[in-house]
């Protein structure tokens, strides 16, 4: 029964394991650079938070699979409001290749979400950039800039994996066709 127990373990293990560069996955940070979930270089500076960064151009995106949401919330503390600029006049935005629509941009206060306009997505190798400009700027100290993000849907998917249930499943029906066994004997 011991071994019956470890092997399924073992089977069940790596299922929740997850490649780093899955979408849907989250990160954090804090100060004035650093890197995602998925390897991509983020930046603070030019007021306010990017990847590549403010100003800086755009990079390939590095997830495995497509998204077509981002969202981040910004925590105050020291030096550093959390607030982020809207509407006119604010270079908080995202676009893809080929650049000519952007994401749609949904928030308020320390938080904002963007979606993929309609029918398009972020794939593998695709330029793209993202722009959270601050509302009154960058803080007197960096390092006070920390922050929450994900890559895809905002409410996490992939706490349990289908196949890992699937697993389970199977393992407490195995359980309760043996104590009905038992029961027979």
């Amino acid at each position: 029964m011991r071994k019956i127990g470890l092997a399924v373990l073992l089977a069940v293990a790596p299922l929740g394991a997850a490649s780093a560069q899955v979408v849907p996955c989250s990160f954090s940070g804090s100060g004035a650079t650093g890197v995602d979930c998925l390897g991509q270089q983020w930046v603070v500076g030019n007021g306010g938070w990017g990847i590549p960064g403010i100003l800086l151009g755009t990079r390939p995106f590095l997830g495995t699979s497509p998204t077509t949401e981002f969202h981040i919330a910004f925590i105050a503390g020291g030096s550093f409001n959390g607030l982020i600029g809207f509407g006119p006049g604010f270079d908080t935005r995202m676009f893809d290749a080929p650049f000519t629509t952007p994401w749609t941009v949904s928030g308020s206060g320390t938080s904002v979400s963007f979606f993929a306009p309609a029918g398009g997505s972020l794939t593998t190798g695709e330029d793209f950039f993202v722009n959270v400009e601050f509302l009154n700027g960058l803080p007197q100290n960096l390092a006070d800039v920390s922050f929450t993000a994900r890559w895809g849907p905002a409410a996490p998917t992939d706490v349990v994996p289908e196949p890992a249930t699937m697993m389970l499943v199977a393992t407490g029906l195995a359980g309760l066709a043996g104590a009905r066994r038992r029961r027979r004997a």
